[in-house]
């Protein structure tokens, strides 16, 4: 029987920037071990065995984005206050969700879409409404919102979307190969081409406006850089990215890359954490390369960004980093 559970930790960042080591691209991986989990999550059991959850970005109300929220198979949903340490009622998506969702959070609502959308419930957001009850109790609901509109053209086949961002904290920019990039205004919900291009990310970028650019992971060699989407995009151009020198890890040529995620630490610092695979493999004289275990694990490295110089340029520091390995779960999520 599987007893697939998704346990949250909370890991102390400051692990990864020493006061006493050096900074720089010398610093040496570290093993650590994971703290307990102060809370596990079980998925329902489906038919056969248990099934998976998927978990989405961090969103709230106002300035406190400090709920996360996770959906099973069947598409039922909890909330979870990070702050409060609480759950909250359960609430049902309009359609299930594929696994591997894209998430944002734009304003007080929460914006989930299948990776691969297509013309059927793929789009969603999850929005608080006025309770009508004497206590105040958020009361959250999904929302069906409008595909894009390249998945309603004939002969269209489910293509992955390769990287999304929101943009003027209320436009989802999403970029998919071979059809450009769309914008969704969250406050008309509607559609718009933004351009035949792509974004220059991979997966999830994000806008920090102390340093008025976005930062993200590389689409070409999926390490962090930085881009000024607004600049390029308003004279008629492309978005390119910028610190291309950057090299936030040296990953060993046998780890198999999964999903990576940068999270703010406050002050300049931020936190770039990186999940891999490796596969131990037997051979045999009869039956050749014979797959055995599968090994996850995480990367937390810490890094320092500092405006230099006098056009002030963007200087990564990297710090510490350290790796920890889990088990029972097929993939993971940094908040």
């Amino acid at each position: 029987m599987d007893n697939t559970t998704y346990p949250l930790r909370r890991i102390d960042a400051s692990i990864l920037f020493s006061s006493t080591g050096t900074a720089g691209s010398s610093m040496k991986l570290e093993e650590a071990r994971l703290p307990p989990p102060f809370i596990s999550f079980t998925p329902p059991r489906g038919t056969c065995t248990y099934g998976k959850l998927d978990f989405f970005s961090r969103f709230g109300q106002g300035k406190n984005k400090s709920f996360i929220a996770g959906a099973d198979q069947n598409g039922c949903t909890f909330l979870y206050d990070l702050d409060q340490r609480t759950v909250h009622r359960q609430v049902r998506l309009n359609q299930p969700k594929m696994w591997n969702t894209i998430s944002v959070a734009a304003g007080d609502a929460l914006y989930v879409m299948d990776n691969e959308p297509h013309p059927g419930g793929c789009f969603e957001a999850l929005r608080c409404e006025a309770s009508r009850e004497l206590v105040l109790v958020p009361n959250w609901r999904w929302h069906s919102l409008p595909p894009p509109p390249y998945v309603l053209q004939p002969g269209y086949t489910p293509t992955s979307i390769g990287a999304y961002t929101v943009v003027n904290g209320c436009m989802i920019w999403i970029s998919t190969p071979g059809f450009g990039t769309y914008s969704f205004n969250t406050l008309l919900s509607e559609w718009s081409k933004e351009g035949d291009w792509e974004l220059p990310f991979r997966g999830r970028a994000d806008y920090f406006p102390e340093y008025n650019l976005w930062l993200g992971f590389s689409s070409k060699d999926n390490m962090l850089c930085s881009s000024q989407l607004m600049a390029a995009t308003a004279q008629g151009g492309r978005p390119v990215v910028f610190n291309e020198d950057w090299e936030d890890l040296q990953a060993h040529e046998s780890w198999i890359p999964s999903k990576s995620f940068l999270v703010r630490l406050g002050f300049g610092k931020f936190c770039v954490a990186k999940f891999f695979q490796t596969q131990n493999k037997e051979r045999t004289a009869f039956e050749g390369d014979v797959i055995g275990d599968i090994q996850n694990f995480v990367v937390l490295t810490g890094l320092t960004l500092l405006r230099t110089g006098v056009n002030g340029e963007l200087r990564m520091i990297r710090h510490g980093s350290q790796l920890y390995y889990f088990q029972a779960m097929t993939n993971g999520w940094v908040f």
